[in-house]
């Protein structure tokens, strides 16, 4: 049946066309296409590695959480804070931890009431 069909075809198309061979490609022009991709390649990993004002690391994974005092320690650096003021800022942070924390461990919440509460 395959045979029979290509033959109908053959029958059909113009000798001109049934003879048609592509064009062998010149070795300059092979040489330039690889060239041209090598080159394609090797610029878009230094197009990742450039310097764009994100640490190295800042894509693997998360990122460590700053403890109690790191925090108060970068608010007082901020806003110039008088060491009474450290101590009543970290108070209102380690409520707001206690209750967080009182949040997530809630087992009659539900995933969405715990979301919302936070």
């Amino acid at each position: 049946m395959w045979r029979a069909r290509c033959e109908q075809l053959r029958k059909t198309i113009p000798a001109a066309k049934r003879d048609f061979k592509p064009r062998p490609r010149s070795a300059t022009t092979s040489v330039l296409l690889v060239l041209v991709l090598g080159i394609c390649v090797g610029i878009v990993p230094l197009s990742f590695a450039a310097d764009s004002g994100v640490p190295a690391n800042a894509y693997q994974g998360r990122q460590r959480r700053r403890t109690l005092d790191e925090q108060v320690q970068a608010l007082s650096e901020k806003l110039n804070l008088s060491s009474e003021q450290r101590v009543k800022v970290k108070k209102i942070f380690e409520h707001r931890q206690m209750l967080l924390q009182r949040i997530r461990q809630n087992p009659s919440l539900s995933a969405v009431d715990r979301f919302h509460s936070m």
